[in-house]
């Protein structure tokens, strides 16, 4: 035999099998019928009472509306239900009303024995999942005779273990009737078919905790009508499951629970904020359950899927999925935020929501004049009272105030950072500060304020005594974090909303401002690059003068956090925003190339003369400067005397109101900040507490 005549066979082969891979069917419409949308009903309130007859006199019954008509259990496409079946809800604080009828020519039923296999005889069926979480559902059966068959499940069949089955529950308080318009099993009467009336009570919707029964509730429910018209039998419902089979609750519709009374003006129905992004984890879930059974093992990432961009497109925006998968179990996360409602399923298929993380909040303090161990008590107290979870508080290299504030802050549960100023000191030998472009020392002249007594960050000396200064500190043991601040050059532009403060128009760097231009500096800039910086016409235009400082100022706290980093501390920084909008320009402070373990960025927008929203898009840019790989907490100034704002021309006695507290927050949350930080939370009213409360509380429900 000739093997080359395989040969063609083999490339036509290999090119289907290259055109299947690019044409692969995207799991959106591999598993569309799994994902159409559920049916929905406003389900209205009763205050009228309903006697279970299975007749439906009462006249609250003709306000309700009707389902849509039954249909195929597999949805559209499939042939129309020859008889025609519809369902009616009510509920008040007691009982779920369910009335519906079913056309059937000719009655039948010959079981009589509850909890026998009732869709044996024609039957109709309830199902409801209380929580809507796709496990611990229950489902009522009956025939048309008023034979009950009911039973509890604690996880669908499909579960990778075996189901829970409480074969000998019965629906506590259960009231049901049926009513046959005909004669029953006359096969030579023509009838006009039967209904069913029951009544269910708040106990079984209800669990030990939670009542699902109340008004802007949604229940998970579906009705299933079993006909015998052949074999196999028929199945038709109300919402489309997908598939032939009743035990898969997340394809139940959504029965919403109104306070409107039944016959009041009609209320729109609407689904839960949810509902997409939970479709969008079952379409996962049902790709996991194929991928399960063909290799034994599940998807251990979003990539693995393969997703389409029509698939990606159901993801709702701002969205993310994460995966824990082990060869056995897993769950798929979907959440806006760590601190964001997670929408979670596992492996069993249960789907359900949970708190994120909580947000946590820092809160800068000072050691004032009056303050003592009491006070400090009764302010950490208060903190902690409103949600707070550290302290970033200002020692000033005072041992005995670190080991107080420190114990304290520990005897609340809170972490303490011992806030240090770091560059600016007084009193200290002259030749350790920095100099300005004027030739002017910071001992002896200081741009702005008097206390900008700045130091040279470069000098030798400097650097050891603050390496000491630090380390004292860092060796208390109720010490967490040691917190740098001002460990820059002073502002060589101001912030704008500052200059009417000063009396400045400041859009060039000025001399006075411009520092380090000691000789040691300048000698060793020269020594790198060989530029005399003192002989430049315009400094401020030398880039490579700029880098040299914000060298500089890395370079040493890199080293200062290697020493704390040795006693077992964690180092963080108040630093200016950005970094790369603000603070490298302004202060010298690159500061996404230290190696400290947490940011503090004082993204004060009136500083800047931005509204709240800007503190999300500086935030977005400063948690991506690290990659996401420290935490950045976004620094909020608060504004006191909010009241007068608008005549308040110091942006550092203004501040965020209290209504722009949940735009400032979300705006840092949407950035991917790990919490926020307070400065001077004394300035933080009840109202603004209060704003802050609700905008964390926000981030934590389900929307």
């Amino acid at each position: 035999m000739n093997k080359n005549i395989y040969l063609p066979l083999l490339c036509l082969l290999l090119l289907l099998c290259g055109r299947t891979t690019l044409t692969a069917q995207a799991l959106s419409e591999k598993y569309a019928p799994l994902l159409t949308l559920p049916k929905g009903y406003v389900c209205y309130r009763t205050t009228e009472p309903i006697h279970i007859d299975g007749q439906a006199k009462e006249s609250v019954w003709k306000k309700a509306p009707s389902t849509d008509a039954f249909m195929d259990i597999q949805g559209e496409g499939l042939p129309k239900p020859i008889y025609r079946t519809t369902a009616k809800m009510l509920w008040d604080d007691d009982y779920l009303y369910i009335y519906a009828e079913l056309e059937e020519p000719h009655v039948k039923a010959s079981l009589h024995q509850r909890d026998t296999i009732v869709f044996y005889d024609n039957d109709f069926e309830v199902f409801i999942d209380p929580k809507g979480e796709g496990h611990n559902y229950f489902e009522i059966e009956t025939n048309a005779i008023g034979t009950v068959f009911d039973l509890a499940l604690a996880r669908p069949y499909r579960a990778p273990r075996r189901p829970f089955i409480q074969f000998q529950w019965n629906c506590p308080g259960l009231k049901l009737a049926t009513h046959i318009d005909g004669k029953l099993n006359d096969a030579q009467h023509t009838d006009k078919g039967w209904s069913v009336e029951m009544a269910i009570p708040r106990k079984a919707i209800a669990s030990e905790f939670d009542n699902y029964l109340q008004a802007g509730s949604w229940l998970r429910l579906n009705f299933s009508r079993v006909e015998w018209l052949g074999k196999p039998e028929e199945n038709w419902v109300w919402s489309p499951q997908g598939k032939i089979d009743m035990h898969r609750p997340e394809r139940w519709g959504y029965v919403y629970l109104s306070e409107k009374r039944v016959g009041e003006a009609p209320e729109t129905f609407r689904y839960p904020a949810d509902q997409a992004v939970k479709q969008f984890l079952w379409m996962l879930f049902y790709a996991q359950e194929e991928h399960q059974a063909e290799t034994g093992s599940y998807y251990p990432n979003l990539q693995a899927f393969g997703l389409s961009e029509k698939d990606k497109n159901l993801l709702p925006a701002g969205y993310k999925v994460q995966i824990e998968a082990t060869s056995h179990t897993y769950e798929m996360i979907a959440s806006t935020s760590p601190y964001s409602t997670q929408y979670v399923i596992d492996e069993e298929g249960r789907c359900f929501a949970r708190p994120g993380k909580k947000l946590p909040v820092y809160a800068w303090q000072g050691w004032g004049e009056h303050t003592n161990e009491q006070s400090l008590q009764a302010d950490f107290s208060k903190w902690k009272a409103h949600g707070v979870t550290g302290v970033c508080f200002n020692v000033g290299f005072d041992e005995t105030k670190a080991r107080t504030a420190a114990r304290v802050a520990k005897s609340q549960g809170l972490e303490f950072h011992a806030w240090m100023p770091c560059m600016l000191h007084a009193g200290l030998p002259a030749s350790w500060y920095a100099v300005n472009r004027l030739g002017e020392s910071a001992h002896d002249v200081q741009a702005y304020v008097p206390y900008y007594t700045c130091l040279d960050p470069r000098n030798p000396e400097v650097q050891q005594w603050l390496i000491e200064q630090y380390s004292r500190i860092a060796a208390i043991p109720e010490v967490d974090y040691v917190q740098l601040d001002y460990v820059r050059y002073p502002d060589v532009i101001l912030a704008r909303g500052l200059w009417d403060k000063y009396g400045l128009v400041m859009n060039e760097e000025y001399p006075k401002a411009d520092y380090c231009y000691c000789d040691s500096c300048v000698a060793a800039f020269k020594a790198q690059t060989g530029i005399d910086i003192r002989k430049e016409k315009d400094p401020s235009k030398c880039k490579e003068w700029a880098q040299f400082r914000c060298d500089v100022i890395t370079d040493f706290v890199n080293k200062l956090a290697e020493a704390i980093h040795r006693q077992g501390k964690k180092v963080s920084a108040d630093v200016f925003p950005g970094p790369h909008s603000y603070a490298t320009w302004m202060v010298r402070q690159e500061w996404d190339k230290w190696k400290i373990d947490a940011f503090f960025p004082m993204n004060y927008n009136d500083f800047y003369l931005e509204n709240a929203a800007w503190v999300g898009k500086v935030t977005r840019e400063e948690v991506e400067s690290v990659e996401g790989q420290i935490p950045v907490y976004s620094g909020l100034f608060i504004c006191k005397d909010w009241r007068n704002k608008d005549k308040v021309i110091d942006p550092e006695n203004s501040g965020l109101l209290p209504s722009e507290m949940k735009e400032a927050v979300t705006g840092a949350v949407e950035a991917g900040v790990t919490g926020i930080a307070l400065f001077t939370p004394e300035s933080m009213t009840d109202e603004h507490w209060a704003a802050l409360k609700e905008v964390c509380q926000g981030l934590a429900a389900p929307l």
